[in-house]
């Protein structure tokens, strides 16, 4: 585990969706770096982070004021809307309870050396009478418009962002329906399988489980002790789990629930940490890994399979008091703790968190950790092949569906045996034999004999002459470009030097058996092809024209 990149801000974080552009964050800043009690608002930020670079510093594409504190945010790559938006949506979640809406095109394709747009807005949704604590846009591209949020009203909205000049807004029990949780929201996710399926927590520890088509809870999921469910997650490849994280300082633990076999009792409890979790992420790229953080300033990847923890993050201050000790007041070291976590969704192996002290830190799993713990998904290789004796071929291939809930994958290992085409292997051992003892004519010989048609007989038969002793002569006789004929054509034009080469060309006999017919060319032409310069300019100075 190592730190990659940092910047000081003390920010909600959200990954850009965009695989083109896997480097952007975008930052909400929740301290309005005020004086005492002042309110200068927020700030929203875009930042690169270039892993190429070997410093941690991140640059800075953008910033823009903001009259409210971010409290959450979101990002969303929305299909329908690729032509004014062609790097997604960003929603705000602010303190004053406004949803704002961010085109990150506007800061992200301006001309190079202007200044920032005095704003990238392009809408705002006002609904709750609180913080927007939590917001999440629904994963499925048919339904990337829909945007939920909970606020610290104990209110629960679905946003339509399918016209972004007039959003449609509605709760997830219907118009009809009265609240039935009366509790701050503190988190909300949509289900990765089931696009209508969105899970709420609650301050009370109670998590509910909304079926959007039939406008009403389908489950309830209760925490005995009653702490905050601070995060939800669903497995990205399994619609029926879910992981909760309670807040209680008195009972921390992050619950594996399995819908399809109980409601009441979670399949599977962690309880590393020693106080209350903050923040939870399941890993897009691995359905095995999950990271969490929590007050007792631990930042833990848990491996599922194993049920264990297999890293933990390293930390600016390792002795640092717990929240809650009597060390806490006035210790400068409590603030370097982390409150959330998030994977990065399209870069394997990066995740970010944000510290009490106003950090964003961007950190690595490759290059250390556990050597004797699972290595991820994204490292291990999806297909391999090896031949064996008697033309075996062995084939694996690693499953793609998920795994049990004990972790168990069947691993099939195919073999077969491979034919061989019969006539292919004579034409091989053929040509095997012909470039051993370098009887190439021979071998275009056998195939001019063997040729099943006259295209493929002219081939090797060209081929043939490449390999002839006087290999020039006899290509210009295939051609049709017989000095001897050359020379009568120049005799008619310079007499002279017709006789000149006459006696030349009777000391060069060639073998006129590969003569075959060729193309008409004229005399100049010909004198060229036959390395004659001095017969070409002969009839040019005759005053011959090639076009008559």
């Amino acid at each position: 585990m190592s730190l990659l990149k940092e910047i000081q801000a003390n920010a909600a974080v959200a990954w850009s969706p965009v695989k083109r552009r896997a480097e952007l964050l975008a930052l909400g800043s929740k301290g309005d770096g005020g004086v005492g009690f002042e309110n200068n608002g927020g700030e929203f930020k875009l930042v690169s982070m270039d892993l190429s670079d070997p410093s941690r510093g991140m640059v800075t594409l953008g910033s823009i004021k903001t009259a409210s504190r971010f409290t959450s945010l979101a990002w969303r790559d929305v299909p329908r809307h690729h032509d004014t938006c062609p790097y997604g949506i960003i929603a705000g979640g602010m303190a004053d309870g406004s949803v704002s809406l961010w085109n990150p095109a506007l800061l992200l394709d301006r001309d190079p050396g202007t200044d920032a747009p005095a704003s990238c807005e392009i809408g705002r949704i006002t609904r709750h009478k609180g913080a927007v604590n939590a917001l999440q846009f629904n994963p499925h591209e048919d339904s990337a418009h829909l945007l939920a949020s909970g606020g610290s009203d104990g209110e629960v909205y679905i946003m339509s962002l399918e016209k972004l000049a007039s959003p449609g807004v509605f709760t997830p029990g219907g118009p009809t329906t009265p609240q039935a949780q009366a509790n701050e929201i503190t988190s909300v996710a949509w289900n990765t399988q089931v696009n209508y399926i969105l899970a709420t927590g609650s301050q009370n520890g109670t998590v509910v489980v909304w079926d959007l088509k039939q406008k009403k809870p389908w489950c309830e999921l209760r925490d005995p002790a009653r702490g905050a469910a601070t995060a939800i997650a669903w497995n990205p490849n399994e619609g029926l789990q879910i992981a909760t994280a309670s807040g209680d300082d008195q009972h921390p633990s992050v619950k594996l629930w399995d819908l399809r076999n109980s409601t009441s009792t979670p399949l599977a409890e962690f309880h590393d940490h020693t106080a209350g979790v903050l923040s939870m992420s399941w890993c897009p790229n691995d359905p095995g890994l999950i990271l969490s953080c929590g007050k007792d300033n631990r930042t833990l990847l848990w491996d599922l399979f194993s049920r264990k923890t297999v890293v933990e993050f390293p930390s600016d201050a390792p002795n640092a008091p717990p929240m809650g000790s009597d060390q806490f007041f006035g210790g400068g070291l409590a603030g370097q703790r982390r409150w959330n976590v998030q994977w990065s969704p399209q870069v394997p192996a990066v995740a970010s968190t944000c510290t009490l002290d106003g950090k964003v830190q961007i950190w690595g799993l490759s290059g250390g950790g556990n050597p004797a713990c699972r290595p991820p998904k994204w490292m291990r290789r999806p297909v391999g092949a090896s031949f064996g004796f008697g033309g075996k071929l062995v084939t694996i291939a690693n499953p793609q569906e998920p795994a049990a809930p004990n972790g168990d994958h069947r691993r099939l290992i195919h073999m077969q045996r491979v034919i061989s085409d019969t006539g292919l292997v004579v034409e091989a051992e053929a040509l095997d034999r012909s470039l051993e003892t370098k009887d190439f004519k021979g071998h275009c010989e056998q195939k001019i004999a063997s040729a099943a048609t006259a295209e493929e007989r002219s081939v090797w038969s060209f081929m043939k002459i490449l390999f002839e002793k006087d290999a020039r002569q006899h290509l210009l006789l295939h051609l049709g470009l017989d000095a001897e004929k050359i020379n009568e054509l120049n005799a008619k034009f310079n007499p002279e030097a017709a006789a000149a080469q006459k006696a030349a060309a009777a000391q060069a006999a060639v073998d006129s058996a590969a003569q075959a017919p060729g193309p008409q060319v004229d005399p100049v032409t010909g004198a060229l092809l036959s390395d004659r310069i001095d017969s070409a300019e002969d009839v040019f100075s005759s005053g011959f024209h090639p076009n008559g």
